[in-house]
């Protein structure tokens, strides 16, 4: 089996497009190939860390400034766009683009 057949196989690891006997023939593959090991490795780290991420929540006042940016209402003198008219986008930043 190629690196490419066994990866495009394999991943993602929760729904592995291979069955039976293929499944057993691309993970040798993996186990024997360094560089398909590495790219398991560094994919099954990000996993991780991607789970460790959604559990955890970003602070209030982030969050909230997000809010505004978002929903583009800008207040005067907070998070930094002080002057900014209410309803006005900071300097450079165009809403509709």
């Amino acid at each position: 089996m190629d690196c490419q057949r066994a990866r495009e196989g394999l991943w993602p690891p929760e729904r592995p497009r291979l069955v039976g006997d293929e499944v057993a023939e691309a993970r040798a593959h993996v186990e024997a190939c360094p560089e398909c090991a590495e790219y398991f490795d560094q994919d099954r780290v990000l996993l991780e860390l991607y789970d460790r991420a959604r559990g955890e929540s970003a602070p209030i006042n982030l969050r909230r400034d997000q809010k505004k940016v978002i929903c583009g209402h800008y207040l005067p003198n907070s998070a930094g766009l002080s002057g900014t008219a209410v309803g006005e986008p900071p300097a450079g930043l165009n809403r509709h683009a």
